[in-house]
């Protein structure tokens, strides 16, 4: 597990030393300013990342991986972040919350979700992103351990209606 993370970490390094190259020399912040839809990968990653190794010291110490509450019940829309207003709410039968787990950005563009399930070798946990964009919300999940084949990238779940006006005078 520790080589997985080590793995993982290398990636994410040598991404953004790519990402920057690439750009010409800019740096991170100037190239994910001109470049929003690489930003959202490069969060989602950094993120990713922070949550694999966070969980895998949650697992050393609790023998089960560590689960969060959406960060937000809204759904960010096109592209816009938003501050997460839950970051210290927990399910009762956990001990962290999001702010206790993990340092997270202060507003991001989609809303953040960890749910795990089992415990020892059928143990495993799945990140879940989610966005709307138009009337469209869309998901990502990142599943890890028994039950990895949970990952998939961005798909439609559901479809927003929006309210027709009347043409009936009050």
């Amino acid at each position: 597990m520790l080589e997985r993370i080590k793995q993982r970490k290398a990636w994410l390094v040598s991404s953004l030393i790519g990402a920057v190259l690439a750009a010409g020399g800019m740096t991170v912040q100037q190239y994910v300013a001109q470049n929003p839809a690489e930003a959202e990968l490069l969060t989602i990653e950094q993120i990713t990342n922070g949550i694999i190794i966070a969980q895998e010291a949650y697992f050393e110490t609790h023998g089960l991986y560590w689960q969060g509450q959406r960060t937000d019940l809204r759904y960010p829309k096109d592209g816009q972040s938003i501050t997460s207003a839950r970051l210290d709410l927990k399910p009762s039968d956990v001990d962290k919350t999001w702010a206790q787990f993990i340092t997270l950005p202060e507003s991001l563009p989609y809303q953040l979700e960890v749910n795990s399930y089992g415990s020892g070798s059928n143990a495993g946990y799945q990140i879940v992103f989610r966005k709307q964009e138009g009337n469209s919300v869309l998901e990502k999940s990142i599943g890890f351990g028994y039950e990895a084949y949970t990952t998939y990238n961005w798909k439609v779940i559901q479809e927003i209606i929006p309210p027709v006006a009347s043409s009936t005078p009050p």
